[in-house]
């Protein structure tokens, strides 16, 4: 039988992160694992092109960083009382390349996330975060399906 220790949720503070938690407690309390939560920030790469200063990044990712540890906590405190988190994280870059790399660095065993209802459209464009982080993880990653996250 396969065995869990260590459970990647990464987020995005949306409904979608809250209505992915009760799968990801379901699975901590079952494989009694540890919960790691992941957030991702654009880095500098996403605003190639634009005219902007050259130190401009270093004061706009530091205002940034400290917002989404401050909602971080938020998220902790509303949603996770019962079953506080092993680590947290807030990391700066591409978010599938971030969420792979943190997984590897931590030897997260499963990653529980949701996937937000995109159109197939936007899908055949932007492809979808779930997708790529399930097909680049080196472990099991659990997609919730988003009409099944009724809040």
């Amino acid at each position: 039988m396969a065995t869990f220790s260590k459970i990647l949720i990464p987020l995005d503070f949306t409904e979608c992160s809250v209505a992915v938690l009760p799968h990801a407690k379901l699975m901590a309390e079952k494989f009694s694992a540890d919960l790691f939560l992941l957030y991702t920030l654009a880095g500098p790469e996403q605003f190639k092109g634009l005219a902007f200063e050259e130190d401009w990044f270093t004061t706009y990712g530091r205002v940034l960083k400290n917002e989404a540890e401050r909602t971080m906590e938020n998220f902790i405190e509303q949603h996770l009382q019962d079953c506080r988190p092993a680590a947290t994280a807030i990391r700066t870059g591409d978010t599938v390349e971030e969420i792979v790399a943190y997984t590897d660095k931590k030897g997260i065993d499963l990653i529980i996330m949701g996937s937000h209802s995109c159109h197939t459209a936007e899908r055949r464009i932007y492809g979808s975060i779930a997708e790529a982080v399930s097909r680049d993880a080196g472990c099991p990653v659990m997609i919730i399906h988003p009409d099944s996250l009724k809040v």
